[in-house]
């Protein structure tokens, strides 16, 4: 992954890239050129490169070759995109999950199911749909994703690690990172004290491994146990710091081992990559990509003979230099008579037939999947007749909250609170559109005459968010210090209330300081307090409804005639993977309907500096509707 190392060196590394972007030898802007390395052992083989992809990326990363599609899966890692990439036409298929993603690959025996990561958790995609529902029943924490690979019995493995910029990779804590192996649908630690642990691969017979550290500027190696899945014995194969030629701006990212069992690095800051003999510890020879920020790497195409490489443009600091590398940002292809590889493993989940090899598809009958996630919708009812539920979202959130429904839209907005999600939610199709602020967010409330505009609130402040452009910007003046803001409603007049608390853990809900919350309500651009000492208030209850998920959070009323109940949850506080089978609705958006539900249309909150006369009619009576 492309990271400024440390950030007191960051002043340090900009002047770096602006010389080495001066000096380096970039005289081909439409060819891309095999460099020559000064030893005997350079390959004088002719050397093919192109773009193939029409899109630039802020940070690409993550390649892997479908050999189903005939298609290039990679990810944008801080915009959250995963893209399929058709790299005959250039085009792209995108789907938004939220930042921060860092790797896509396809799971064995289930087309268009995809397994990516999402900060601190692994999320299964579902390609077809364009949906995602949470994998793992445990995250890692403040630590975060980086890369990840397959072994040749479909286990995952991925590294880890912590920054102290938690929305970037600068500054990555030394010894902090780590790597995981994922285990049905939990994640095992395998080993740490990585700093920035990066690119993997393994050789052909599977007895080693091999792991990357970026800001150490080493290759680690173990030695491999495959029926085991167990490493042992990690010493250093290749040393970025040490090895004759390699400039000290350089470090290594991405990897991918050849059917000769040679490596194929990035460099990054490098404009090149490296390809070393495992045997000898040698470089074979380099290729220059014009491009600085190489990320990463994957074998592709029918036979195995192209080279997809990514890149990125997160740190380009002058239009200059991004006239300097034209590339920059794009996804590059390479052919040469020396580039052979061997298809990437597709990762095994529990629920799907497991019949044969890991690189084949055997069968694409879902029933074990099904099995495990179907079940007779009836809900235990304290109160109503003739009650009905239905799901109505295709995605599992790990904390759904903030529900509001659009009479404008029929759409339901709601959050995804600790990863920062504000989503926008079709009820009847049960597809969504994804907008990520970053996390905490707790509320999400339409603006009175202004269609297109929310307010979110973005843990100790508000947000204005425009809907259409995707986009965001500040909305108060002041904020509220260590408190966050947990939920939120409009009163008959447009006027925003909102309530805080106060946690022993910032970055959570965990542990509620006694008597910490208050009560605020939004004048203009500022948050007045009005009423303190709050903790967790209680009312009287009427009557319930079961709704088999144990994390209900929220509930709004919705559809044409505000019949239906609309409930969020999460699956945040499951412990298990029988947890998820005794609760299999958890994490996503449920509906009721029975004879007896039937609610008013929530208010919109009014901004002070939208012109509420010259508005269309069917926006201006919105707030009295619900009198009628």
């Amino acid at each position: 992954m492309c990271k400024l190392l440390v950030a007191e060196y960051s002043l340090l590394y900009n002047i770096l890239l602006i010389l080495l972007i001066i000096f380096t030898n970039i005289h081909a802007i439409h060819g891309i050129k095999h460099k020559k390395a000064k030893n005997d052992e350079q390959c004088e083989a002719s050397l093919t490169g192109r773009y193939v992809s029409q899109n630039a990326y802020h940070l690409g990363e993550g390649p892997f070759w479908d050999d189903r599609t005939q298609s290039l899966f990679h990810v944008d890692v801080f915009y959250g995109d995963v893209l399929q990439l058709n790299v005959s036409t250039g085009r792209s298929q995108r789907f938004n999950v939220g930042n921060y993603v860092s790797i896509v690959i396809p799971v064995l025996n289930a087309p268009n199911k995809l397994v990516v990561s999402k900060r601190n958790y692994l999320i299964e995609v579902d390609w077809e749909a364009k949906s995602y529902r949470r994998l793992t029943t445990n995250d890692i924490g403040v630590e975060k994703f980086n890369d990840g690979k397959v072994d040749a019995l479909g286990r995952l493995w991925i590294n880890s690690l912590v920054s102290l910029d938690y929305y970037t990779n600068d500054a990555s804590v030394k010894d902090a990172g780590a790597l995981y192996r994922l285990d049905g649908f939990e994640l095992t630690k395998m080993d740490g004290y990585y700093t920035l642990p990066n690119g993997m691969a393994w050789n052909g017979n599977n007895t080693k491994f091999y792991v990357a550290d970026t800001v150490e500027r080493v290759i680690y190696v173990y030695d491999y146990d495959l029926d085991a899945g167990a490493i042992d014995n990690r010493e250093i194969f290749f040393n970025f710091n040490t090895y004759p030629g390699i400039n000290p701006w350089e470090v290594p990212d991405g990897m991918a081992m050849d059917s000769q069992d040679n490596l194929w690095i990035t460099s990054l800051f490098g404009a090149r990559i490296f390809h070393v003999d495992t045997d000898t510890g040698h470089v074979l020879r380099w290729i220059d990509t014009l491009v600085n920020q190489t990320t990463s790497v994957a074998f592709g195409g029918p036979h195995y003979n192209q080279l997809f490489v990514t890149n990125g443009n997160r740190d380009l600091i002058t239009y200059k230099a991004k006239q300097l590398q034209p590339t920059i940002g794009e996804v590059l292809g390479f052919t040469a008579e020396f580039i052979c590889g061997r298809p990437a493993y597709k990762v095994r989940l529990p629920y799907y037939n497991q019949g044969g090899h890991n690189n084949v598809d055997e069968h694409d009958d879902n029933d074990d999947y099904d099995k495990h996630y179907s079940y007779d919708l009836r809900y235990p009812d304290k109160c109503h007749d003739n009650l009905e539920g239905r799901h109505v979202s295709h995605t599992a959130y790990h904390l759904g909250e903030g529900s509001f429904w659009d009479d404008l839209t029929q759409t339901l907005f709601h959050v995804d609170m600790f990863y920062g999600d504000v989503i926008q939610l079709n009820v009847s199709t049960g597809e969504s559109q994804i907008l990520n602020v970053g996390n905490f967010a707790s509320i999400v409330i339409p603006v009175l005459y202004a269609p297109n505009k929310l307010v979110v609130s973005r843990r100790n402040h508000l947000i204005e968010v425009d809907w259409e452009f995707k986009s965001y910007r500040r909305l108060t003046s002041n904020d509220i210090g260590v408190e966050k803001f947990n939920d939120g409603k409009v009163d008959a007049l447009g006027r925003l209330w909102i309530g805080s608390l106060v946690s022993l853990d910032y970055y959570t809900d965990d542990v509620p300081v006694p008597d910490a919350g208050a009560l605020y309500r939004l004048d203009g651009d500022r948050l007045t307090k009005m009423d303190d000492h709050f903790w967790l208030p209680n009312g009287q209850i009427l009557c319930s409804i079961d709704t088999l998920d144990n994390a209900t959070t929220s509930v709004a009323f919705g559809g044409p005639d505000y019949t239906e109940l609309f409930v969020t949850n999460g699956n945040r506080y499951l412990n298990s993977y029988f947890d998820k089978q005794l609760q299999p609705t958890v994490g996503e958006v449920l509906a009721f309907k029975a004879p007896d539900i039937r609610g008013r249309p929530a208010n919109r909150v009014r901004l002070p500096y939208y012109d509420q006369d010259q508005l269309e009619s069917e926006h201006v009576e919105f707030n009295k509707r619900k009198h009628g």
